[in-house]
């Protein structure tokens, strides 16, 4: 049989945490690399349909479309680190339950026990 160990949930906890402070970094990464792909493909569209040939100067689409991407994967970042830190503190929650019921004595019956020996 298992035993209950304190320590594996502890582990497990520390690990959401440390994901948890990568993640939000991750993302904004992802969401600006996105962007900067998304804004240049839209701007050189855009350009394209207009007959403007881009210049190194008319590179807005992407500056734009980079900054949109990067606070939209900040978002999602921060709302998984969120969830992450959330059960994290649920399992941390949950070992300390443990501990402060551990310590409450257990009686055998309502009370009547102990009139019986005095």
């Amino acid at each position: 049989m298992i035993e209950y160990d304190a320590q594996v949930i502890q582990k497990f906890a520390a690990d959401l945490y440390r994901r948890a402070s990568t993640i939000i970094l991750k993302w904004s990464l992802i969401g600006l690399l996105v962007g900067i792909f998304i804004g240049g493909i839209f701007i050189s569209h855009i350009a394209a349909q207009f007959g403007i040939y881009m210049r190194s100067g008319d590179m807005l689409g992407v500056i734009a479309g980079g900054a949109i991407g990067l606070l939209i994967g900040y978002n999602i970042g921060s709302n998984k680190a969120f969830w992450l830190k959330l059960q994290a503190q649920t399992a941390l929650c949950q070992v300390q339950i443990e501990k402060n019921t551990a310590r409450i004595p257990q009686s055998g019956g309502s009370g009547e026990g102990n009139k019986e020996s005095q």
